[in-house]
């Protein structure tokens, strides 16, 4: 997911736009917006474009196993492992300054029935029928099955670019 915001006039000080958008609409989308958006804002409104990225990585082998059962169930073919990072994403669009990001690494350990319920939340899973909802649980299931606890390593990053004024 992306998330876009624009600096408010307001007394507060606060936002006056958050947008969120699928991260896989982003190449589409974004230069539209850009394009409605410059030039005609009022002095002091600048527009910021702000990633907020998040995942789980798994160690093996439920990490290269559960990777397999997200393209063996999925419609994208594992297009998520192949994207752009966050900074060669936002440069590729031309539209924005020189990105910033900072990421943070933890590791953790969670019991089996945990990895269950974070997977069933991802929206990914949550379009899905309700059968294949069923069958890729149980999938996981059997994969969890030997396990007592499941390390993993959580993600997050966020990368921050000011909108390009006159382009021209």
């Amino acid at each position: 997911m992306f998330v876009l915001r624009e600096s408010g006039s307001g007394a507060s000080g606060g936002y006056g736009t958050v947008l969120i958008v699928p991260l896989e609409d982003l190449p589409a989308w974004l230069p539209a917006w850009c394009l409605d958006h410059l030039g005609g804002e009022p002095a002091g409104m600048l527009g910021w474009l702000a990633l907020l990225g998040t995942e789980e990585r798994y160690d093996d082998p439920l990490g290269t196993a559960l990777d397999a059962l997200w393209v063996k169930r999925g419609d994208a073919g594992g297009a998520w492992e192949r994207r752009p990072s966050d900074p060669e994403a936002i440069a590729a669009t031309g539209l924005f300054g020189t990105s910033a990001c900072l990421a943070d690494r933890q590791q953790t350990i969670l019991p089996p029935g945990d990895v269950i319920g974070l997977e069933s939340t991802r929206a990914t899973f949550l379009s899905w029928p309700h059968d294949i909802q069923r069958h890729f649980t149980g999938e996981l299931r059997q994969l969890l099955e030997s396990q007592s606890v499941v390390h993993l390593t959580r993600c997050t990053s966020v990368t921050m670019a000011q909108v390009l004024g006159d382009r021209s």
